[in-house]
């Protein structure tokens, strides 16, 4: 017979490694971006953390980009 704890603890590594992926599928482009921009990519972290990342995410969308040479 299955273990309620065993179960539950099954899930939860799903669970993480689901939210690892995740994480990383959005981090790798943002680091993309924030080098474009002139950013140390590593900043793309921030975005994991609510209370810095979504103010860093609206100051990246405002702040002025560098121009493209043609």
């Amino acid at each position: 017979m299955f273990d309620f704890q065993q179960i539950v603890s099954f899930h939860m590594q799903q669970m993480m490694t689901a939210i690892a992926i995740a994480e990383l599928l959005l981090a790798i482009p943002l680091g993309f971006i924030l080098k474009r921009v002139g950013f140390n990519p590593l900043w793309a972290l921030l975005a994991f953390v609510p209370a810095v990342g979504v103010p860093a995410l609206w100051l990246l969308a405002f702040i002025r980009w560098p121009q493209r040479a043609q």
